[in-house]
């Protein structure tokens, strides 16, 4: 319940796209446990190594079942969300189920960027990379399931004029999940695909009235990465990201984009 109820708080902060957010704090459910933001507050721009004892909690709004997110959960509270990264496949058969309540060991690990977005992950030995992913025999002493209070998140509700607003604080919200409505993909067809190529990923655009735009990205590795986009107008749910500064929506679940509408 507290998180619809906190869902639909921070989906009223969208009401006015130039209003300021209020600071964000530490705090957390547990005695021991901090907030998502002040974990990613500890981020000074370069690789850190947490040391000490450290937890987060949060639901898992993302995972790797339909393969858009690679070894990767996706945890949200009610201050933000953050990319773990986790050296195993099909996360989501092992007890990572979307909606899950988990709670993370952030001791020992590292938060670090890609692109300008701050991640969750094992101290890295790629220099080309700030985190890298913790191996697969840490996975269950670092991320625990919290049993009995999975529910299904709730999307904080968007539009492309916030996101296109200079004075909008898009980092509160990074990583979190959203939903984006009156809106339609620029491209589209039969012969327009979600991605292109064996490899990597493809940017598509969607688009609302005002000729605002928001880069939609797919992973040629999603399941969904043939499939035509879709025609017609409507709304699209995904985690909202950041590449080196252009907002950008992974889709999760291709289920939830319902965009049946007639084309404005």
């Amino acid at each position: 319940m507290w998180w619809k109820i906190n869902c639909i708080l921070l989906g009223s902060l969208f009401a006015v796209a130039c209003e300021s957010s209020p600071p964000l704090e530490k705090r957390g459910y547990e005695p021991d446990a901090v907030s998502i933001a002040y974990l990613k507050s500890q981020y000074p721009g370069v690789p850190k190594r947490i040391r000490g004892e450290m937890y987060i909690e949060g639901r898992i709004v993302a995972n790797d079942r339909w393969g858009n997110f690679y070894k990767t959960l996706v945890v949200q509270d009610e201050t933000g969300a953050i990319e773990v990264k986790l050296d195993a496949e099909e996360l989501f058969l092992g007890g990572y189920g979307y909606g899950e309540m988990v709670r993370i060991n952030c001791n020992g690990l590292a938060v670090g960027a890609y692109g300008g977005n701050v991640q969750l992950g094992a101290v890295s030995d790629d220099t080309a990379y700030e985190t890298g992913y913790v191996a697969m025999n840490r996975i269950a002493m670092t991320v625990q399931v919290l049993d009995g209070m999975a529910e299904e998140p709730v999307p904080i509700p968007l539009t492309l004029v916030h996101l296109n607003n200079p004075q909008f604080d898009i980092g509160r919200y990074l990583n979190c999940l959203v939903v984006v409505s009156d809106v339609q993909f620029v491209d589209y067809g039969e012969v327009v695909s979600w991605a292109e190529g064996e490899s990597g990923a493809t940017d598509r655009l969607i688009t609302d009235m005002h000729g605002n735009t928001l880069v939609v990205r797919t992973s040629a590795l999603a399941s969904f990465a043939e499939e035509p986009l879709p025609a017609g107008s409507g709304s699209i749910k995904g985690i909202l990201g950041w590449f080196n500064g252009t907002p950008q929506l992974k889709v999760y679940d291709p289920r939830e984009v319902d965009m049946n509408g007639a084309r404005f």
